[in-house]
């Protein structure tokens, strides 16, 4: 696939670097691999400081940064981490600041994507990450061809993998949309299917249920916002789309079910994820500001105090719900700044809903969070390095979009 520039300018450049720098964030097979990505991104940012400065151009771009979304964000690490320093415990204070740090993508892309049309290059990046994702989980499913195997990856769980589809999806879906080229487009099909069909095969609920839902949630916002330019029947045509990927994911996630437990309704399978999160909601009860601390919950849910006597499973760090972790670790100060992320983040990809230019790429981003919201209701996901990277990458794909497009209308 050729970016179609021969010469190698500051914005193919910049293309070649976002595109490494997406595939390593997608395929992280360990954490040098970050590291790698980094110094990527960090010689572009050299040599585009360098660049400007030789040919007195503007260094940093001028695309308007005072919007709800990125007030949202800013809202939820400072809640976050003032939770942390309120307490006054080392250990938190460096974990939130760790956590912090996984919103580096998005501001590499609002300063790169500012100055330089990126876009297909990202979109490159990620296919590729995906492909790469797929073809390792094709594998593993090749070479155990059993009734309820589950797929991983590369990741240590099906559920991770599954996360990681859940926001990658969308996003192939947006570049069959964008490619013009029949080449490109076909590729980007061929990694839309084998993400889905990688989706079913972790075997995962959760992942399986958030992007079922994102999507059908997705399309019902759309159609209300746009009641008035698409007409009744394609309100109609929507709804009945939702309808038939409601039915699908239930079927899937039935099967599932009965494939474990002999039981399509079973949702519980003897797990602790309902005695984590009652322990949890006890925990906040305890200490409803500042919570127990982002670094202590394994100690403070294995303590006499916490532990349920049914709990068997050693090592669970996490509560395995992100508002929970928030409500827990962080108190009412935490939640409300993942509140906060929510709700602007949310009502900021509606607008450009309406927004004509960039429809596709906003409903695109809606999916992606939907499903990344949801999934995070029953599992890990903003407080997680991995998926935490990719999803700011992502926002910050289309905050930069967005707020480019603001500045040159």
């Amino acid at each position: 696939m050729s970016l179609g520039i021969k010469k190698l300018t500051p914005e193919i450049l910049a293309n070649i670097a976002l595109a490494i720098f997406a595939f390593i964030l997608v395929v992280r097979f360990n954490r040098q691999y970050t590291t790698y990505a980094w110094i990527v991104a960090g010689l572009f940012v050299v040599y585009d400081i360098f660049h400007s400065w030789k040919n007195g151009l503007a260094i940093l771009s001028e695309i308007h940064l005072k919007n709800l979304a990125v007030w949202g964000i800013l809202a939820m690490y400072i809640l976050f981490n003032l939770a942390s320093l309120a307490r006054l415990d080392s250990e938190d204070i460096h974990l939130t600041i760790a956590m912090t740090k996984f919103t580096l993508p998005l501001w590499l892309l609002l300063y790169i994507n500012g100055k330089y049309d990126v876009q297909k290059g990202l979109i490159y990046g990620i296919s590729l990450g995906a492909l790469a994702l797929t073809l390792v989980g094709a594998y593993q499913f090749i070479h155990h061809p059993v009734i309820g195997f589950r797929i991983i990856s590369i990741f240590q769980t099906g559920n991770q993998f599954a996360t990681m589809i859940a926001l990658l999806l969308p996003f192939t879906v947006y570049g069959v949309y964008f490619f013009q080229n029949k080449l490109e487009k076909s590729f980007e099909i061929i990694v839309t299917l084998l993400l889905i069909g990688n989706l079913v095969l972790t075997r995962s609920r959760g992942g399986i249920l958030g992007i079922a839902v994102a999507i059908v949630f997705s399309i019902i916002i759309c159609a209300l916002l746009l009641a008035r330019s698409i007409g009744w029947k394609k309100i109609m045509t929507a709804i009945l789309a939702a309808f038939i990927i409601a039915g699908s994911g239930a079927y899937v996630i039935g099967t599932i079910n009965h494939e474990r437990f002999k039981d399509p309704m079973n949702f519980n399978n003897g797990e602790e994820r309902v005695l984590l999160w009652k322990a949890s909601l006890r925990m906040w009860e305890d200490n409803k500001l500042l919570g127990i601390g982002i670094s202590h919950f394994n100690d403070t849910y294995y303590s006499a105090k916490y532990h349920p006597k049914e709990g068997r499973e050693k090592n669970l760090g996490v509560p395995h719900s992100t508002p929970l972790q928030f409500l827990a670790c962080t108190g009412i100060v935490g939640l409300i700044g993942y509140l906060l992320h929510l709700l602007t983040t949310f009502v900021f990809t509606c607008q450009e809903v309406v927004n004509k230019r960039y429809r596709a790429l906003a409903a695109a981003f809606l999916i992606s969070f939907g499903a990344f919201t949801a999934q995070g209701l029953v599992d890990m996901t903003i407080t997680s390095k991995t998926p935490a990277q990719l999803y700011f990458l992502l926002l910050g794909f289309f905050l930069s979009m967005i707020l480019k497009n603001r500045k040159q209308g």
